[in-house]
């Protein structure tokens, strides 16, 4: 699914996908100042790993939210 969204950084983007997808914020595990859960931020295809919310991102730039279990 593709989701066009807006924002100066990471956690921005989040916010508004929690106004289309309300409950998103809590199932990816937004922590304080980060994303604390199985899940992986891509941004341009690069993979953050510990990913803070404050990362600024620029217009065009494609995100990706990924889940990352293990088993």
């Amino acid at each position: 699914m593709v989701v066009e969204t807006a924002g100066q950084n990471v956690g921005e983007c989040l916010e508004n996908f929690e106004v289309q997808f309300p409950g998103i914020k809590e199932e990816l595990c937004v922590g304080q100042g980060e994303l604390d859960g199985p899940y992986s931020i891509y941004i341009n295809s690069t993979n953050l790993y510990t990913i803070r919310l404050a990362k600024p991102v620029k217009e065009n730039d494609e995100l990706a939210i990924q889940f990352i279990g293990g088993g």
